[in-house]
């Protein structure tokens, strides 16, 4: 039994992952899937169907699902293709993103699609202040000018969580002058004294 010319009104072309073309197929076509009397067609997934309608614009379809069914119980061999309309724009979904973060380790962030370029240093590092004066020392300071801000230092060890801390820690970054930029990685631990 062939099938009747009124249900295949439209008119598709074939074009092949190969660059093979046939032209004037009658079809059938709907939102998700397109029918095809003629079942002697090579259609393949991969395949794309073309529609131009009567206003001129072309639909264009790719093949998902070919949908070949041969001959039975008195009708033709056809396709009933599963398609995915390619002209038709992407419906952006919405992106739910669950992120988990655990922090563990002292003075810990968080950078999302961000260069950190910062300097972790922890007031719980013994060896803080030892850090402090091993850069003063690599510096160009006049002697009577690096003895006194070692003794600084010293100073700020002894007082850190006291009140005088803020005294000397002032005092520090004032003899320090246009040097200060020497322990500018140091004065976010430094600073937390301040603070406690």
């Amino acid at each position: 039994m062939r099938f009747s010319s009124k249900f295949f009104n439209d008119k598709v072309t074939l074009k092949k992952a190969n660059g093979e073309v046939v032209e004037n197929i009658s079809a059938d076509v709907q939102k998700n899937k397109i029918f095809i009397s003629d079942g002697t067609l090579l259609i393949e997934e991969g395949d794309f169907l073309f529609r131009t309608m009567s206003n001129g614009a072309t639909e264009k379809y790719e093949v998902i699902d070919r949908g070949y069914y041969e001959a039975f119980a008195g009708f033709e061999s056809h396709y009933q293709c599963d398609v995915r309309k390619a002209t038709a724009k992407e419906k952006k979904l919405p992106f739910n993103k669950t992120v988990n973060n655990y922090f563990n380790a002292p003075n810990s962030r968080y950078n999302e699609s961000s260069t950190d370029n910062s300097i972790n240093i922890s007031l719980s590092d013994a060896n803080l202040f030892d850090e402090i004066k091993n850069e003063l020392k690599k510096q160009d300071f006049k002697e009577n000018e690096i003895s006194l801000l070692l003794n600084q230092v010293d100073d700020l060890e002894q007082s850190m969580g006291k009140e005088s801390f803020s005294t000397k820690y002032t005092r520090f970054i004032q003899s320090l002058g246009e040097h200060v930029a020497v322990i500018s990685p140091f004065l976010p631990a430094l600073s937390q004294g301040l603070i406690g």
